[in-house]
């Protein structure tokens, strides 16, 4: 089995981590947990404060661990759905591999 799955509700599921609903992502976010938004329209919108890692050009774990480190929570999202949400889920799963605190894969 690959690092991502999909439930029979299409969703898709990665062992250790959690998707959150947005009370529960208001709530991180006030706690100054970090985001990382995987999507390719960061320009065009974000979460403040969130930070763009484009899944998966971008993403590596030298990039992931200069926002956090493998103690820290961390919120994984994109805003588009689709195949941005399986980047999500994808740059979550291999968060976890590599010994990182990932929170969500997705809002």
């Amino acid at each position: 089995m690959g690092l991502v799955r999909t439930n029979v509700s299409g969703e898709f599921e990665i062992k250790g981590a959690t998707t959150i609903d947005v009370v529960t992502a208001k709530a991180l976010h006030d706690r100054a947990v970090a985001f990382v938004d995987v999507g390719e329209q960061f320009a065009i919108g974000h979460i403040p404060q969130a930070h763009a890692l484009v899944y998966p050009s971008d993403f590596d774990e030298v990039r992931l661990l200069e926002l956090v480190d493998k103690t820290q929570e961390i919120v994984i999202y994109s805003d588009i759905g689709g195949q941005q949400d399986r980047y999500a889920a994808n740059m979550a799963a291999r968060a976890l591999a590599r010994g990182l605190g990932t929170q969500s894969n997705g809002v």
